[in-house]
């Protein structure tokens, strides 16, 4: 059997280190947008299209490296939140009503359906230091 010379190879495309050629249809108007872009730039349009793709990879995993960090800072800072003494608390009154007194001293009443609630509780019955 015969390959494709066109066919992907990926497995040559993991241990290739030379630029090899990538091809796809656009509107007419997006090359045309393109191109001038390219011209203005001082480049050819498929120097112009690499850049754009080769900064946007960069930027892409710059961006979601800056995500994962971020993504573990609040997981630690919601630790802190749900912690075992609030979830506790959480399970014994889920469903249910609480009475309790605001920092204005006013009487207040909430229906207790999630954690944040038991927050609130906890953070509005304490009054200013």
């Amino acid at each position: 059997m015969k390959k494709n010379p066109k066919a992907l190879n990926l497995e040559l495309l993991e241990v290739i280190d030379k630029p090899v050629t990538l091809g796809f249809k656009v509107n007419p108007d997006v090359k045309l947008k393109l191109a001038k872009n390219a011209t203005q730039s001082g480049m050819s349009l498929s120097m112009y299209v690499k850049n754009i793709l080769n900064d946007k990879h960069r930027f892409s995993k710059k961006e979601l490296e800056e995500l994962y960090k971020s993504n573990k800072l609040l997981n630690e800072r919601l630790q802190i939140y749900e912690n075992a003494t609030l979830k506790s608390l959480y399970s014994r009154h889920k469903g249910k009503n609480l009475k309790y007194r605001d920092v204005s001293g006013e009487n207040k009443e909430i229906l207790v359906n999630d954690i944040v609630d038991v927050h609130n509780i906890i953070i509005n019955s304490f009054k200013s230091i």
